[in-house]
């Protein structure tokens, strides 16, 4: 270990540099994150059960994710407590691994010139830091994706037990971090037969053992994904069509967040967002922060091809693959996809994009637009961009938690939050009366048919089914009709049981909705195919909110209503 740290002391200590470095910011980037958004309650919800075995089982009843980092986050609560940065520290720890991580991988595949410039890079793209810093497994799967690809190419030098091993066990726990890690060791299976038919090799005995034991591990995360399978077949929505918006928009979105910092794309995909900068993009700002860091990118991509390096198939094959499956699957409608769900082929073409300029034989042109390239993406965020990764300005950062606690809230008083109400009661609003009732859960888990009841009323909530839900949503989505079920049983519940003086607290993010809702009618009225191929989640979310909004001003009166930052509406209504 002496000799090798006296041997490589530059290199030590420029990764010792450059991962505080990188440690520092990703920390920086924490401060500014806000409340826990949606997903990042999730992860809370599921981690803070009182042991790994409730965690594995709430999961396996409520959810469709696979436990490896729940259980991680469920022991780190459980010594390093759960405030929101505490939490996010985890993540942040083990995605800034990724750095050195990247270093050694990059140095033993490529070059170690190219290893300098990924660290580099790395340190400062957003896509990186901010899952570094979010309650989510996808900065821990970005660090094992990485890791399995490289000992997948190493496995290929020379079968070899201890290599094969170690790719055995970090495949398996980046299986059981997230879903779609099991398709991309599935692409990594199909391109290592692939490379053996082109090189001519025998298939050995050690690399179908390899597989076959990697396989067998799975079968237990497979449990997880088959009864979710069968879960969702029963619920009213289709979770890929009726949540997540997909068209060729995606392609420009998918280049802006692998090769730019602009942080707004990270999340979903936003179909009028992403034509909203393919339409502005000639401006001076957006051409420097956007379109020259994509042609950049993509120049660094074709120079890495060019290259021909041994090691292009067996390291990029794989990534490429799992994104054509993707995109197969949103196409489809059978798989819903956001920039998020891309996090491997993103990281992978990142980081050989950077490469290519290293492995240029013009060095000097090459680095020199190498340079311009990292100093572009730095200098993008003191740019006017609307959210950038160092202030987190987006629907999800809400300082709702605040926002509430500043209304005068007695004991008689009751707040309803009608998406998602469960998981912020379990957060935020421990102390307080929060009513246990979820929209979500009626479109999408069917777990708890009272809940659409309740919204629909018996008699319809009767015929409703996955089939026939836009058929029987079409009068109501069309026109400006009520669900009177809605006025019905939220007096029943809960209005005429408060007492004079209480007050009922709305808090929702569809408010901002709700004058769209008379030209979303008229669309579907006028044209019946738009609506049969528009994905409705949304529409009907806000008409049922917007429902259950006069339904309160129906029974109560309106004592004031709140606008927090042009996203959450808090209306306060009293008995």
């Amino acid at each position: 270990m002496k000799t090798y740290f006296f041997k490589n002391k530059i290199e030590i200590l420029f990764l010792i540099t450059i991962t505080t470095f990188a440690f520092f910011v990703r920390f920086i980037a924490i401060q500014n994150f806000g409340d826990l958004w949606t997903d990042e309650l999730y992860s809370y919800y599921f981690a803070n059960q009182k042991s790994m075995i409730n965690v594995c089982k709430t999961l396996f009843l409520e959810d469709f994710h696979v436990p490896f980092y729940y259980i991680l986050l469920h022991y780190w609560i459980k010594i390093f407590g759960n405030t929101d940065i505490t939490m996010r520290l985890m993540g942040c720890i083990l995605t800034t691994m990724c750095i050195p991580v990247s270093f050694y991988i990059v140095k033993k595949l490529f070059n170690k010139l190219s290893a300098y410039f990924v660290c580099i890079f790395l340190s400062v793209n957003a896509f990186n830091i901010h899952y570094s810093a979010e309650l989510r497994h996808y900065g821990l799967s970005i660090l094992l994706a990485l890791i399995s690809t490289f000992f997948f190419v190493k496995m290929f030098d020379k079968f070899d037990k201890k290599v094969c091993t170690i790719y055995i066990l970090v495949s398996v726990l980046l299986m059981y971090t997230c879903n779609f890690s099991s398709l991309y060791i599935f692409c990594q299976f199909l391109i290592g037969v692939i490379y053996l038919l082109i090189k001519n090799k025998n298939f050995t005995k050690l690399f179908l053992i390899t597989y076959f034991i990697t396989a067998i591990c799975y079968i237990p995360a497979l449990m997880y994904v088959i009864h979710s399978s069968f879960v969702y077949k029963k619920s009213l929505m289709i979770f890929a069509r009726d949540v997540f918006y997909f068209d060729l928009s995606y392609f420009w979105a998918f280049l802006m967040t692998t090769y730019s910092n602009i942080f707004e794309q990270f999340m979903s995909n936003n179909p009028k967002l992403n034509m909203l900068y393919i339409t502005h993009i000639f401006t001076p700002e957006n051409v420097l922060f956007i379109l020259m860091p994509i042609i950049l990118g993509i120049t660094g991509f074709v120079l890495f091809l060019h290259s021909r390096n041994k090691n292009i198939i067996l390291f990029l094959g794989p990534a490429l693959l799992l994104f054509i499956f993707q995109l197969i699957g949103a196409f489809t409608h059978n798989l819903a996809l956001t920039l998020r769900y891309n996090f491997i082929t993103i990281t992978i073409i990142f980081i050989i994009s950077v490469c290519g300029y290293c492995m240029c034989k013009n060095k000097k042109i090459a680095i020199s637009l190498l340079i311009i390239y990292l100093l572009l993406n730095i200098l993008c965020y003191g740019a006017k961009f609307k959210h950038n990764v160092f202030n987190r300005n987006l629907n999800f950062d809400i300082p709702m938690s605040k926002n509430v606690y500043q209304i005068d809230i007695n004991t008689g008083d009751t707040i309803f939050i009608p998406r998602f109400g469960k998981i912020y009661k379990n957060r935020y609003f421990q102390n307080l009366n929060v009513i246990d009732f979820d929209t979500y859960d009626a479109f999408f888990i069917n777990t708890r048919p009272d809940i659409i009841k309740f919204i629909f009323g018996e008699e319809l909530s009767k015929k409703l089914n996955r089939k026939m839900m836009k058929t029987y949503m079409y009068d109501y989505l069309s026109t400006d009709m009520k669900m009177y079920s809605i006025y019905k049983n939220m007096n029943n519940e809960y209005y005429s049981k408060m007492k004079k003086g209480n007050k009922f607290i709305i808090i929702t993010d569809e408010a901002r909705y709700f004058n769209i809702l008379p030209a979303t009618e008229n669309l579907f009225r006028e044209n019946i195919n738009i609506y049969k191929l528009s994905a409705i989640y949304d529409t009907l979310s806000a008409k049922i909110v917007f429902d259950i909004v006069n339904s309160a001003k129906t029974y109560l009166k309106t004592k004031k209503i709140y606008n927090v930052n042009n996203i959450w509406t808090i209306y306060v209504f009293e008995k």
